[in-house]
């Protein structure tokens, strides 16, 4: 029950029967010694500031050759390659982590590939984030948010799948 006048000095507050008892159970449990035992089981494993960070994959022009080999007709290569380049950047290092999320995006069709380097013409992430990050963008997308723990786990799915992809 709060003081009337608005004062709160010397404000008490009954304790309830099971607060009380709660704070005799950890109480207990410390002086026992038995908490060392139970302490496994009430911490999570603790996630790395470093591992809530979604991976960026490390990605060469080289790479952009050889999965334009890989995904598309040998006759088609000259052609594939001409669609590809016509993504530009003024990050030089980021362009072709951009045209490997387009060839992952197109899967092995021309007329798709030309529509996300359009669509990275206008704006990289429309399609960095749906070929690096599928399940991430999928479960923010729905406005759900994320224990630290939960997105670790979501970077890594993204990240195997990609790196599997890429290196198929």
């Amino acid at each position: 029950m709060w003081p009337r006048g608005g004062s709160t000095a010397n404000l008490t507050m009954p304790m309830s029967g099971g607060t009380l008892i709660a704070i005799v159970g950890i109480v207990a449990l410390l002086s026992f010694g038995m908490w060392s035992a139970l302490k496994p089981r009430f911490r999570a494993r603790r996630v790395l500031e470093a591992e809530l960070r979604q991976p960026i994959p490390e990605v060469t022009p080289d790479d952009v050759k050889r999965i334009v080999r890989r995904d598309f007709p040998s006759a088609q290569f000259e052609d594939v390659m001409a669609i590809v380049t016509e993504y530009r950047s003024r990050w030089e290092s980021s362009i072709p982590r951009v045209q490997l999320a387009a060839l992952k995006l197109a899967n092995g069709h021309m007329d798709s590939l030309r529509r996300y380097i359009d669509a990275a013409k206008q704006d990289y992430r429309d399609v960095l984030v749906p070929a690096e990050y599928p399940k991430y963008w999928k479960v923010i997308s729905r406005g759900r948010g994320l224990s630290k723990h939960a997105r670790h786990q979501v970077f890594e799915s993204d990240r195997k799948r990609y790196e599997n992809w890429l290196h198929r």
